[in-house]
């Protein structure tokens, strides 16, 4: 059994956990469309389609928590593994989508007359973005 003093640090856990993996699906879904309005320039990153499906494969995760939080008690092992098979399902799910997604978006962004900048390597984190633009003088103006 958890002490309630244990048990309510697992639920401001819980609480700032969910509003994390909340908060970065939506900031996921802003600069997912952000992409289909194709400005010029524009970061390509892979990790939108991450931080969009963060919430799914995070969920079972919290889900473990709610146990603790409510009724003092560890989530069972055999629960534990069907949550951590979730878990997995999701994570395979939103690798997918990544590799589909960035397939089919550098595809259209070729159609649409976007090229590549080179050594412009940004994004959230140094080297995680592309930067691509209609014409080579874009590619030294901040992207949108």
């Amino acid at each position: 059994m958890f002490s309630l003093q244990q048990r309510a640090f697992a639920f401001v856990g819980f609480l700032f956990f969910l509003l994390m993996s909340i908060g970065l699906s939506f900031i996921g879904l802003s600069q997912f469309k952000m992409y289909l309005t194709y400005p010029d320039p524009l970061t390509f990153s892979i990790w939108t389609v991450f931080a969009i499906c963060f919430v799914f494969f995070f969920s079972p995760l919290l889900m473990m928590l709610i146990p603790v939080v409510f009724f003092g008690k560890q989530v069972s092992v055999y629960y534990a593994k069907k949550l951590f098979t979730i878990m997995m399902v999701f994570l395979s799910i939103t690798v997918f989508l990544m590799i589909t997604f960035s397939s089919w978006y550098k595809n259209s962004l070729s159609e649409k007359g976007y090229s590549e900048c080179i050594n412009s390597s940004s994004g959230w984190m140094p080297g995680t973005g592309t930067k691509y633009a209609k014409y080579e003088v874009f590619c030294y103006k901040k992207a949108g």
